[in-house]
């Protein structure tokens, strides 16, 4: 692996280095891979690394390993281990597919957060569970563009989820 990063530096030498630099650089990368039997191919190869990610909770690992399978198209097999509170997975994957698989995990947490609070909200709409004050006390409230679309969003969800159906009927005074 580190003779490959060499000769990986040596070729970007040959190519962007001044004069001097530039022809030193080319005759001593031929003579590295001629010597070890490396063709021109076998540079750009990338190799897999160990990466690590933390997590708290399974939905980031699950979400993690999804988006893994996704970057990666493999079902590769997983190593995972547990720090104090924090759990570890450790995952093959190139230097790129690391920068991608972290972007799109970033992202993609981000917006399973916001899908799960407009669920929790819609769950409380569809079974309507709040005070009987707070449905009827003359709210006039003036709500964003984005605010109103995510009431939408989540009055449509909300038509969805089925109502809570009780085994057993309520007690009340």
């Amino acid at each position: 692996m580190e003779m490959i990063e060499t000769l990986k530096k040596l070729q970007e030498l040959a190519v962007r280095g001044v004069e001097g630099e530039r022809d030193n650089a080319a005759r001593k990368l031929q003579q590295l891979m001629m010597k070890y039997k490396i063709s021109p191919e076998d540079i750009f190869i990338e190799l897999k690394i160990d990466c690590k990610f933390k997590y708290r909770e399974k939905w980031q690992k699950d979400l993690l390993l999804q988006i893994y399978r996704m970057v990666t198209n493999t079902t590769d097999q997983f190593h995972y281990q547990r720090q104090r509170r924090a759990y570890k997975v450790i995952l093959k994957c190139t230097r790129a597919e690391f920068q991608e698989l972290s972007f799109l995990y970033a992202e993609y947490s981000d917006d399973y957060r916001n899908k799960i609070k407009d669920f929790w909200s819609a769950y409380v709409v569809s079974n309507r569970i709040w005070a009987e004050a707070t449905a009827s006390d003359g709210n006039n409230k003036k709500y964003t563009l984005e605010e109103q679309a995510r009431l939408k969003r989540i009055a449509a969800m909300a038509m969805f989820i089925p109502k809570k159906e009780f085994k057993s009927k309520r007690l009340t005074a």
